[in-house]
């Protein structure tokens, strides 16, 4: 039982992981102005394609932080369950 719980946190702890990355990937991408692709196909004006991105850059920002706070969680409940402090430290 204990090495399933172990396992399936394992599974989570990764999955947050990638989506950190690719939500990193995402915003750094609208800090990089990639917006204007978008713009260029969406012919809207640069005031709402500014508030617009700063919207989403914002939900990003909250998204990496709540997934990282998952991730420090999970590592709590894996020391926990493995009796080692050191092995989940800062990643």
């Amino acid at each position: 039982m204990i090495d399933e719980e172990r396992e399936r946190l394992h599974d989570q702890r990764s999955k947050f992981g990638f989506q950190i990355e690719r939500a990193k990937y995402y915003l750094w991408r609208l800090n990089a102005d990639a917006i204007r692709i978008i713009n260029s196909k969406a012919n809207l004006p640069a005031a709402d394609i500014e508030i617009i991105t700063e919207d989403l850059a914002e939900h990003l920002e909250w998204e990496i932080d709540a997934m990282i706070l998952a991730i420090k969680l999970i590592d709590a409940k894996l020391k926990e369950l493995d009796g080692d402090d050191d092995e989940y430290e800062d990643e």
